[in-house]
């Protein structure tokens, strides 16, 4: 009875860290995507995260902990024992680990002996289904006995040979939670086992992990922080055995050793820090059939919401020109500057303007627009005269027109109309750079040599690409010098 409260403590203990997966599922449906691979957070209990196709994984592991209460009276062996049983409290192992067909990974591992492990995908993760994964860990030899110190022959044998299969569920609080179940194969009568763990992002490239596992009838805990950088590199500090580091003989508190004696790690408090080294074999990504497909339905999505938006600009256009070969009285929606069909009279031309420079920014912003459109919607705000004319160059020069700003300027260089020269070259000096470029085009575009004073003074502009433009522009604007008269002549005959 003893044992079991004490697994039901446990098990209550491990709640509060698995509340937030629990809770954090999402119902709204979301395409899948295919996931990226982290280094590993969770350091004892087999997971369900894979290797992609070509990645390789190496880490290294130290752990340390106190096996034995120092002073206390059964501590009856003599000084070389207690040198041997010291030195073994510090632990190391290594693991390299590789991506295979982003179906299955297989890994080698070395501490005090060579072992081998194997996981093997069966079901991948969607919007119902987890991760499911099925494989075989400690083949040959037991790292888990090593780290944690174990010395017994027949213990060590125990825990070679596990046989595992694991489920892992990702949701929308950016945490993992994964469930399994693993069989100790040496055992005589065989050994089950379940575990459990949680992963969660904490931003910052910092992530907490908990995990909880049986192993021989009793319930262990580890507790993860690590940091990552850019998903390649990981540093990881875990508290090995937590249960014992808050509670110890029914009492709760903060302890550094165990109790009592112990011949090994397990129920002794310890510190595991390890580092992992994420990267790639030098072939190209390889993607499985679901990935891809996956991939293209998130691409189809994207596609679909920018048809939908060229749509709707497509049929006020329409409407427009509409209204300008049958005149439907309408007004403009002055926050808007969309035509409105309950007003009582015909856009006029500064209307007209506005809604011929609003369109031209959106379509400018799709992928999928023809640039002959755009070139079309220019022209017919150059055709609607000097009174269109004004209104481009107030867009341009309202500093709260946003995006329509760079497009008005770029109305002013399709016109090739020289009465728009004072004003670009006062948005030469404009606080955006992106204006003051386009400005400065302009100006060479409809062949404004007054503005080279203005291109000589952006050489110096703190914005590179506005310097480069004024280098060139400046070239254009000034010209070579002619060698010969005569050869000036012979120009001037030919333009």
């Amino acid at each position: 009875m003893g044992r079991k409260r004490h697994k039901v403590a446990l098990i209550l203990l491990a709640l509060p860290a698995l509340a937030p997966a629990m809770t954090a599922f999402d119902s709204q449906a979301a395409v899948p995507v295919p996931r990226v691979e982290h280094p590993p957070l969770l350091l004892a209990i087999p997971t369900g995260n894979l290797l992609l196709h070509g990645q390789y994984r190496l880490s290294g592991r130290f752990q340390y902990f106190n096996s034995s209460a120092i002073g206390s009276a059964d501590t009856n062996f003599d000084t070389a024992s207690a040198a041997a049983r010291q030195a073994q409290n510090l632990n190391y192992s290594s693991e390299v680990l590789f991506g295979i067909e982003n179906r299955a990974e297989v890994g080698v591992q070395y501490g005090r002996e060579l072992s081998f492990s194997i996981k093997a995908l069966l079901i991948r993760e969607d919007l119902l289904w987890p991760d499911l994964v099925f494989g075989a860990r400690n083949l040959f030899a037991s790292q888990e006995g090593g780290l944690y110190g174990v010395t017994d022959d027949e213990t060590l044998k125990d825990l070679q040979s596990e046989s595992f299969v694991t489920a892992a569920k990702s949701f929308p609080s950016k945490s993992r939670l994964h469930l399994g179940l693993s069989v100790l194969t040496h055992v005589n009568k065989g050994y089950a086992s379940v575990n459990a763990g949680l992963e969660q992002d904490l931003g910052a490239g910092a992530f907490l992990g908990y995990e909880v596992f049986e192993r021989f009838s009793d319930f262990h805990q580890i507790m993860t922080l690590q940091w990552r950088y850019r998903n390649l590199v990981g540093f990881s500090v875990s508290m090995t055995e937590f249960q014992s580091w808050i509670r110890q003989g029914g009492r709760w508190g903060f302890f550094l050793t165990p109790s009592g004696n112990l011949d090994n790690g397990y129920n002794s408090p310890g510190i595991s820090l390890s580092l992992q080294v994420l990267g790639w074999v030098p072939h190209r990504e390889k993607r499985t059939l679901p990935e891809r497909v996956a991939i293209l339905e998130v691409r189809n999505v994207e596609l679909e919401r920018q048809l939908s938006e060229l749509d709707e600009v497509k049929q006020r256009l329409s409407d427009l020109e509409a209204r300008g070969s049958a005149p439907v009285p309408m007004r403009m929606d002055s926050t808007q500057g969309r035509p409105d069909s309950a007003g009582a009279r015909p856009l006029t031309v500064p209307q007209q303007t506005v809604v011929y420079l609003k369109a031209i920014a959106e379509k400018s912003n799709s992928d999928l627009t023809d640039p002959r459109e755009i070139r079309d919607l220019m022209g017919k705000v150059v055709a609607l005269g000097p009174e269109g004319a004004e209104v481009v160059k107030r867009a341009a020069a309202d500093t709260a027109a946003g995006p329509v700003r760079v497009h008005a300027v770029l109305v002013m260089a399709y016109s090739k109309d020289t009465t728009y020269a004072a004003s670009l070259r006062v948005l030469c000096a404009d606080n955006d750079p992106r204006i003051r470029r386009e400005a400065l085009i302009a100006l060479v575009k409809l062949g404004t040599r007054g503005a080279i004073e203005d291109a000589r003074k952006l050489l110096s502009d703190p914005d590179e690409k506005v310097a480069m433009t004024a280098g060139e522009a400046y070239r254009q604007l000034k010209g070579p010098a002619p060698a010969k008269p005569g050869a000036s002549r012979k120009r001037s005959k030919a333009n």
